[in-house]
């Protein structure tokens, strides 16, 4: 599924961490060494892969997918659009 998220070793985690300024690198490890966030994780991926989803970010609005980065404007007509013809 997420291919090139797949690909990527802890030290390039840590180094995007450091780059985004997560403060408590040490802790951000321990996360991603966590059997239970490797399991949840792993439920997710489930999830996306039974639903269709190949690619991030993808939306699901009233059953229906978005793939792709939405603007707010994009996503706050899709929203609305669905509202209106419930």
């Amino acid at each position: 599924m997420y291919e090139k998220q797949g690909s990527l070793q802890e030290d390039s985690w840590v180094i995007i961490a450091q780059e985004i300024g997560i403060p408590e690198i040490e802790g951000f490890v321990d996360c991603l060494e966590s059997d239970a966030v490797r399991e949840k994780l792993e439920v997710d991926q489930r999830l996306a892969e039974s639903l269709g989803i190949t690619s991030i970010p993808t939306f699901i609005v009233n059953e229906k997918l978005f793939v792709g980065l939405l603007s707010v404007a994009e996503l706050d007509a899709v929203v609305r659009y669905f509202l209106r013809n419930e």
